[in-house]
């Protein structure tokens, strides 16, 4: 009885022994990127948004039926950017509504480029393919744009790099790219 009784203390003090030491281990929480506006556009103080606040939102909870059937995106299979990071800045451009997301360029000159958002390794970015110096849209419908590449590239939920026209201008092209 006494050999039991011994036992059963052992165990019982290995037991708390693992206890304290689960307690005393350090927690470590999961780090998100900061979600960092282009150059000119509005800040997450002046949203009173936080990065945070960003990546918990639905990156697919704004009507993507709204676009149509005119659809002429483009997956790519490198320079991939982590899908979090991707919808995080989604949701940025989204908080940003009827703000302009816009490309500035000499008339029929193309390769100019304008960052919108910068999450980590996920750079999204506006280039104007217009006949005219400017090319622009709201940035809630390049975000709209950003949640199709979202919902149609990346196998399996993976990473994703795409191209796609703004939603409503096909003057706006809009691109995803790790970085």
């Amino acid at each position: 009885m006494t050999r039991i009784i011994n036992l059963a203390l052992l165990i019982l003090q290995v037991l708390l022994g693992l206890f304290a030491i689960a307690l005393a281990a350090p927690v470590v929480e999961a780090t998100l990127v900061e979600v960092i506006p282009g150059p000119g556009m509005p800040s997450l103080a002046s949203l009173n948004l936080t990065s945070a606040q960003l990546y918990a939102m639905d990156p697919l909870s704004h009507g993507l039926d709204a676009r149509g059937a005119n659809i002429e995106e483009k997956c790519f299979n490198f320079d991939l950017a982590p899908r979090t990071q991707v919808s995080a800045c989604k949701s940025y451009l989204t908080a940003l509504g009827k703000t302009m997301c816009g490309v500035h360029a000499p008339a029929g000159v193309h390769g100019f480029y304008q960052a919108f958002c910068q999450a980590g390794k996920a750079m999204i970015y506006g280039a104007n393919w217009g006949p005219t110096d400017f090319a622009g849209s709201y940035c809630s419908d390049v975000a709209l744009a950003i949640g199709y590449l979202l919902r149609d590239c990346g196998a399996n939920g993976g990473d994703i790099a795409g191209q796609i026209a703004a939603n409503g201008n096909g003057a706006l092209l809009v691109s995803v790219v790790g970085v």
